[in-house]
């Protein structure tokens, strides 16, 4: 499986966009797409229509991050053929940066690497260790992808 990570410091470039439409064309065009999103703010995850449901079941990214669940239990299947959506939810923000181990993501990725082709991960605009756990899923065979917005303040990120 390659797993692809949509970074960037800055807000407002367009990552949440460009996983969303890289993960459904993927999922169109016949591979098995997994979305993890790892935003707290969420935006993938309310594309989906999954927030209701991902905080009533308590399924998503906290749970995989820090509560060593399997992919296979916090993924939920979408209405595009091929695409499942690890959720993400206000939680996230609440948990202690510290206590997540830096390879959990792609051990858990590891684990399921047989049931997906393709890996897209949706990073807040941080620099934390939620983004340094994609950056070490994706290293090997995968890539960060970086979105950019053409304005004077992208430098910054």
């Amino acid at each position: 499986m390659r797993t692809l990570a949509i970074s960037n410091y800055k807000g407002g470039v367009g990552k949440t966009t460009t996983a969303v439409n890289l993960a459904t064309i993927y999922a169109r065009r016949g591979l098995r797409v997994l979305l993890i999103d790892l935003d707290p703010q969420a935006s993938a995850t309310d594309y989906f229509g999954l927030y209701d449901r991902a905080a009533g079941e308590h399924r998503g990214a906290v749970e995989l991050l820090y509560g060593n669940a399997p992919i296979e239990e916090v993924a939920f299947e979408t209405e595009t053929a091929g695409l499942s959506v690890v959720p993400s939810t206000i939680e996230l923000v609440d948990q202690n940066e510290l206590l997540l181990r830096e390879q959990r993501l792609r051990f858990a990725l590891d684990d399921c690497a047989g049931d997906y082709d393709v890996c897209i991960v949706d990073c807040s605009p941080t620099m934390k260790r939620l983004a340094f756990n994609a950056y070490l899923a994706a290293a090997g065979d995968g890539m960060v992808i970086v979105p950019v917005k053409l304005d004077s303040t992208v430098m910054r990120g």
